[in-house]
């Protein structure tokens, strides 16, 4: 059985022709897995990538396809509401913008706005809803949320709107923000996007 390491995952194969002698690499791309073995020019491609492939595990970061589905998915649960436009913005979980789409006669700040509810629920592994209910706590608690705007050049904004998105392990892969619509509205078209991708995922 050989184990391989590369920067996108650590993978079991077990094969008795894939060997530590002949397995040099590995490449995931698209859900499929591509083997470099150490004879020049060789390429082996596995099928599609089963989360029981990787050590038992999902993968632990959003592909563009499912944060492409999940700006749809929230664009369409705020038509339902007949929200005004909105911006949404879907961070990985090294809070890199990883989607963005901002609809027609949406104010420009608004781009900011739902990339910054994104970033704060990252920073704070929490939904923003929760940073708005602590800053409508006390004074200490808004000194706290105005303290850590100061350290971040204004990037958490204690209002509902950022909200996390997990797998089946509970780990954190991403965040999405939107903005343009009141704020809770903006947070319950977020969720619903969220069940959207079915099984496996959630918000909280």
């Amino acid at each position: 059985m050989a184990r391989v390491n590369s920067y996108e995952s650590s993978v079991n194969i077990s094969s008795p022709f894939w060997s530590a002698q002949t397995l040099q690499g590995i490449k995931v791309n698209r859900g499929t897995v591509y083997l470099f073995t150490r004879i020049p020019g060789t390429v082996s491609k596995i099928g599609i990538l089963s989360p029981e492939f990787i050590w038992g595990r999902k993968l632990a970061e959003l592909t563009l396809q499912q944060a492409n589905k999940l700006i749809l998915e929230v664009l369409n649960a705020a038509h339902e509401k007949e929200m005004p436009p909105i911006a949404v913005a879907v961070l990985d979980s090294g809070a890199h913008l990883k989607a963005f789409q901002r609809e027609d006669g949406v104010s420009f700040l608004r781009v900011q706005i739902a990339q910054a509810k994104a970033w704060g629920a990252l920073a704070m592994a929490c939904n923003t809803d929760q940073l708005a209910d602590r800053y409508n706590q006390d004074a200490l608690q808004q000194g706290f949320i105005n303290a850590l705007n100061g350290m971040t050049d204004g990037k958490i904004i204690p209002l509902p709107g950022g909200v996390l998105v997990r797998n089946d392990k509970n780990e954190i892969i991403g965040a999405i923000g939107a903005a343009g619509g009141v704020s809770t509205d903006d947070a319950a078209c977020i969720t619903t996007a969220i069940k959207s991708l079915g099984p496996g995922f959630s918000e909280n």
